[in-house]
């Protein structure tokens, strides 16, 4: 009995406690807190910081340089092999040599005489000229230029483009240029009438001929004049080949009309159709190019041809012609800057 009051009382005392645990918090409250701890999930999202990784891709641009070739413009040295005289210029640079030229000229000494000066050679003519005289009879031969061992050529055709300044089509096209001897300068004083002179040439393959004859290269009476004022004042002149050979070598062409140029025909006339473009590009001293010349014979008293280009007729005894000097070049502006110790003196 006293087990079963004293459990009884036992239950009272701990439905009671129940009964204060369920409706009073108060200051009191000991709150058992049951930290259930929220597990954040901290859901790091990690953002990586994205590393925009900047492909540079490198597009390297290839400039193809692009490989102009230049063309070769070059032009042949002056020819200055015939500066006359026993101490000229050209022998002072070792151009040419005054005892080669003494030994290697050729001329009718029944018709002519040479005294050899310091700077000069005067020519002096024996006898008046008559029409059954050779061809040569007043002329001044060196027809074996090549035994003289020196390095400097003079080779014929066009001195820069082709055909120029006569046509300006091909200046500035690829294979065009040539840059060989198309100029002759000549320095001389003589006391004749005579107003043309001129001179003929050969090479290896090609000998002597009336096609491969130079006149037409005035003095200082003027063109298409045989004759001058006689005077013996210095004149210096530069003429253009591949012109002066056209009616002499009978190279000319037609002119406008169609009509035939030749020996009988007026230079100045010539000339006129030149400028309107009746020239002949073939002619016999451009149609040579690439080819040495080997021999020269000049005509200082009198143009040696026949008709307008011939003016042996002015030939008296007693005339004489000093010449300085004859020079090739490839240009106008080339041949200027040659001057002679005589006439860089006067």
């Amino acid at each position: 009995m006293k087990k079963f009051i004293a459990l009884l009382i036992a239950v009272i005392m701990v439905v009671g406690v129940v009964g204060l645990v369920g409706c009073k918090g108060g200051d009191n409250e000991t709150t058992t807190n049951t930290t259930t701890e929220s597990t954040k999930q901290t859901t790091t999202t990690t953002t990586e910081a994205t590393t925009t990784t900047t492909t540079t891709t490198t597009t390297e641009t290839t400039t193809t340089a692009e490989t102009t070739t230049a063309m070769v413009t070059t032009t042949l040295p002056m020819y200055t092999r015939f500066d006359f005289g026993t101490a000229s210029k050209a022998v002072d640079e070792k151009k040419t040599s005054h005892e080669w030229l003494v030994e290697n000229v050729s001329y009718n000494k029944d018709f002519l005489d040479i005294e050899f000066l310091e700077d000069s050679w005067k020519i002096s003519s024996k006898k008046a000229y008559a029409s059954d005289a050779a061809a040569t009879s007043w002329t001044i031969s060196f027809d074996a230029m090549l035994s003289l061992d020196f390095e400097d050529v003079l080779m014929p055709a066009w001195g820069t483009w082709k055909e120029y300044p006569h046509n300006t089509a091909k200046v500035g096209v690829e294979g065009q240029w040539q840059g060989y001897h198309q100029y002759v300068k000549i320095r001389l004083r003589s006391n004749s009438v005579n107003n043309m002179i001129g001179f003929s040439w050969q090479t290896g393959t090609n000998p002597y001929a009336t096609t491969m004859t130079v006149s037409n290269m005035y003095l200082d009476g003027g063109i298409d004049n045989k004759t001058r004022t006689a005077n013996e004042n210095w004149f210096t002149e530069t003429y253009d080949i591949s012109l002066c050979q056209a009616l002499a070598s009978n190279k000319a062409g037609s002119d406008t009309a169609g009509n035939a140029m030749g020996r009988d025909t007026k230079f100045s006339y010539y000339l006129e159709q030149v400028k309107q473009g009746k020239y002949n590009a073939g002619n016999n001293w451009n149609w040579q190019q690439g080819k040495e010349i080997t021999g020269l014979r000049f005509n200082l008293l009198g143009a040696v041809s026949s008709g307008a280009c011939d003016s042996r007729e002015n030939i008296k005894a007693g005339d004489w012609v000093e010449i300085d000097y004859i020079v090739f070049g490839s240009t106008p502006e080339q041949l200027e800057t040659y001057k002679s110790k005589s006439e860089l003196a006067a």
